[in-house]
């Protein structure tokens, strides 16, 4: 589940990528949900992604 930004986020997707929150100043609480809709976008500056009901904030790939 998803309950929004703590500074160290760490997201993994269905895909089995990781990325984790870029910006540790970039913080937001929601209302946990299972399962939301999900992004990366690859942008001139690095990496953004976006989920369903959060503002979007960069990340990076976690190395495995």
């Amino acid at each position: 589940s998803f309950g929004g930004l703590s500074g160290r986020t760490v997201i993994e997707l269905e895909d089995g990528t990781a990325w984790k929150q870029a910006n540790t100043d970039d913080r937001f609480r929601g209302s946990p949900v299972d399962h939301p809709g999900a992004a990366v976008i690859h942008g001139i500056f690095g990496y953004k992604m976006r989920v369903e009901g959060v503002p979007e904030f960069y990340v990076d790939p976690v190395r495995r």
